[in-house]
C-alpha cells in the first residue's frame, strides 16, 4: 500500500495563542497547559464565545492556525448518544466533551457543521466530568462512554495528556467502558501507561486515496496501522473503524488493498470489534458545513438522501461498497463483533 505521499507525523500548525477564560486563569490545569506551550501568547477573555462565536468568522481561514481556548464546562457533563450512533451492544450509551474540535481537517467532518469555529476548546474542569461519569455509572449500574466524538484527544496527547488522565481517573471503576476514537499515529504517547480493560482505543483507517483527498493533516494509513499494532501488542483493547466509506474512483481496489494490508498483520483475532458505515450528517450540520467549506466537492456536489434522520450519500454503488466492506469484515472476524453504523 503506497503511503509515500504523507509523513508519518504530518506538520501541524503550532499553537500560537492560548485564550483563557478569566474564571479559570488560576486553575491548576491552566498552569500545566501554559507550561506545555511556553511560546504561545496568553490572552485573557471573559468567555469562550468571544472567540468561538464571532460573527463573520471564516472556518477555512481559522483552520489554518487554530487557537487553543481554556474554559470551564457547564453541566450536564454527560450526554446520551443518539440512537443512530453505534452502541456496540451497550445499554447505557453516553458521550462527554473533554475538548471540542480537532487539529485535523477532514473534509467530511461533522464538527464543521456543529461548531462555527475550528478553534479547540479544552475544558479545565475535567475532574467534574470524571465524577459525573462515576455518578452516572453508579446510578445505572454500567456505562459506555465516548470521550472523543468531538475531538481527537490522542492526537494531542503529547501536549495535553487528557487520555492518560481519563484512564487513570476511571481505572478503578470497572462498570465504566471508555472509548477513545482517533485517526492519529500517536500511541507512543501512551507507551508508559498501563493498559486498562475499561478503555477501548478505536482507530479509524481509510485507504490512502481517501486520506490524501479528504483527510487533510492526518497521518497516513501505515502510520495509523503501526500505532494500532503497537497498542494491541501493549495489551490495549483496540477497535477498527472503517468509516466513512466513500465510493471514490477504483474503490474496490482501494478497499481490497486495505484489507490485504490488515491481513498481513495477523491482527484479526486480536481486534476487539469493528465498525463500518458511510458519510452521514444531519440536515442542519450539512447546511453549516457547506458554509464552512464552500469549495468542497463532497459537501456541495454530493447527492444526499434522508435515512434515519440523517443525510447520507446517494450513489449507485454505495450499497455495493457497504456490502463489500461488511462481508470483508465478517469473513475475517466473528460477525457478532462487526457493526454497521
Amino acid at each position: 500500500m503506497d503511503t509515500t505521499k504523507r509523513s508519518s507525523h504530518p506538520t501541524l500548525a503550532p499553537i500560537s495563542h492560548i485564550y483563557v477564560e478569566t474564571g479559570v486563569w488560576d486553575h491548576p490545569r491552566t498552569a500545566r497547559i501554559k507550561e506545555r506551550f511556553p511560546k504561545a501568547q496568553l490572552i485573557e477573555i471573559e468567555h469562550q464565545r468571544e472567540l468561538t462565536q464571532r460573527r463573520g468568522a471564516v472556518w477555512s481561514y481559522q483552520k489554518r492556525t487554530p487557537k487553543l481556548v481554556l474554559a470551564e464546562a457547564s453541566e450536564p457533563h454527560l450526554y446520551p448518544c443518539s440512537e443512530v450512533a453505534p452502541d456496540f451492544g451497550h445499554a447505557n450509551f453516553y458521550y462527554a466533551v473533554p475538548m471540542q474540535n480537532c487539529l485535523y481537517d477532514c473534509e467530511y467532518c461533522y464538527l464543521q457543521g456543529m461548531y462555527t469555529s475550528p478553534h479547540m476548546v479544552l475544558y479545565v474542569n475535567q475532574e467534574e466530568m470524571w465524577q459525573a461519569t462515576r455518578d452516572k455509572a453508579h446510578a445505572l449500574g454500567s456505562l459506555y462512554l465516548c470521550i472523543a466524538y468531538d475531538n481527537d484527544l490522542l492526537a494531542m496527547e503529547s501536549k495535553l495528556g487528557l487520555v492518560s488522565e481519563w484512564v487513570e481517573a476511571l481505572r478503578a471503576t470497572p462498570q465504566i467502558i471508555v472509548e477513545v476514537r482517533t485517526k492519529s499515529a500517536n500511541f507512543r504517547a501512551l507507551k508508559n501507561l498501563a493498559p486498562s480493560d475499561g478503555v477501548i482505543l478505536a482507530w479509524t483507517l481509510s485507504p490512502p486515496a481517501v486520506i490524501d483527498r479528504f483527510e487533510a493533516k492526518t497521518p497516513p494509513f501505515q502510520a495509523r496501522l503501526d500505532s494500532m499494532i503497537a497498542a494491541i501488542a501493549a495489551g490495549w483493547r483496540v477497535r477498527l473503524c472503517l468509516d466513512p466509506l466513500l465510493p471514490i474512483a477504483n474503490w474496490r481496489q482501494e478497499y481490497e488493498t486495505l484489507f490485504a494490508a490488515l491481513d498481513a498483520t495477523n491482527l484479526w483475532p486480536k481486534i476487539e470489534d469493528a465498525s463500518y458505515g458511510t458519510f452521514r450528517m444531519n440536515r442542519d450540520f450539512l447546511r453549516q458545513a457547506r458554509k464552512a467549506r464552500p469549495d468542497s466537492t463532497l459537501i456541495h456536489g454530493a447527492t444526499v438522501r434522508d435515512e434515519r434522520g440523517l443525510l447520507v450519500l446517494s450513489h449507485p454503488e454505495l450499497q455495493e461498497l457497504l456490502d463489500t466492506v461488511g462481508e470483508g469484515l465478517k469473513s475475517r472476524m466473528d460477525s457478532a463483533k462487526v457493526y454497521l453504523t
